[in-house]
């Protein structure tokens, strides 16, 4: 018989909105190489600023408005909604948060354009094992 499921992790899930007001719908698009670049810098960008997993950041749509990402962050080590580091951070430092997002992708964000629209307790799936460890496991080629 299979071994018994581990139990559900409990977690803060921060729904986000960002908006950048003078970019193209276009240099986003993930069929492209430039788009992907974009979306992978963003992802890095935001969970090291808040100091999740790239794989705790979730990239929910994209869509036409000049440019707005609908993004959720998992918040694994907390386990209320009133004490989620990434929730608190995104909503008291938004301007931390929108600088390391245009520094690197270079699409001009302000801390206005950054709005949580909710925060959640959870239960998240267990975080996926890429085989390396630390935050530095597998993409060392862009370096």
């Amino acid at each position: 018989a299979p071994p018994p499921s581990p139990p559900p992790i409990i977690g803060v899930v921060t729904t986000t909105r960002v908006t950048f007001t003078s970019a193209s719908i276009e240099d986003w698009d993930t069929n492209t190489e430039q788009g992907a670049e974009l979306i992978s810098n963003f992802t890095r960008a935001v969970a090291q600023n808040l100091n999740v997993d790239e794989s705790d950041v979730i990239i929910d749509s994209i869509v036409n408005g000049s440019v707005i990402i609908n993004f959720r962050v998992v918040d694994r080590a907390a386990t209320d909604v009133g004490e989620s580091s990434v929730a608190n951070a995104i909503r008291n430092n938004p301007v931390a948060l929108a600088s390391a997002i245009q520094a690197s992708t270079g699409a001009t964000v302000s801390a206005s354009d950054i709005v949580v629209s909710s925060v959640a307790l959870v239960n998240v799936p267990a975080p996926t094992d890429s085989g390396g460890g630390g935050d530095d496991d597998d993409d060392d080629d862009d370096d």
